[in-house]
């Protein structure tokens, strides 16, 4: 057979699933243990390559975050989100209608900041 043979190989079928990538919630990051849980993984002794350090700590890293997750944001009332967002929607709308009418308002521009 040479190098310009066309060849038909078979094999079976490897069904095979890449894992998905390291995902976290951004509100993870805002409780107050978040770093220390962060630095006391990221300092695990992990040999070998960088690119196999970073992946085995972001790994060892998924399951203190879980945690985390539970503990600190498991109890969350989301019984009045509706009704918060339909609250601060009309009131940006209301700020937005005065800044049309006075866009140089110093007040009315603090106040869509604070919305």
């Amino acid at each position: 057979m040479g190098d310009h043979s066309p060849a038909l190989v078979r094999g079976t079928y490897l069904n095979y699933q890449r894992k998905a990538g390291f995902k976290f919630l951004n509100m993870c990051a805002q409780a107050s243990d978040f770093l220390d849980i962060v630095r006391q993984v990221w300092h695990n002794d992990i040999f070998g390559y960088a690119q196999f350090r970073v992946m085995a700590r972001l790994n060892l890293l998924k399951q203190p975050l879980k945690e985390l997750n539970g503990r600190e944001f498991s109890n969350i009332d989301v019984s009045n989100i509706d009704v918060r967002e339909n609250q601060l929607r009309r009131d940006l709308e209301d700020v937005h209608t005065r800044l049309r009418l006075s866009p140089q308002d110093a007040n009315i521009q603090k106040e869509e900041k604070e919305i």
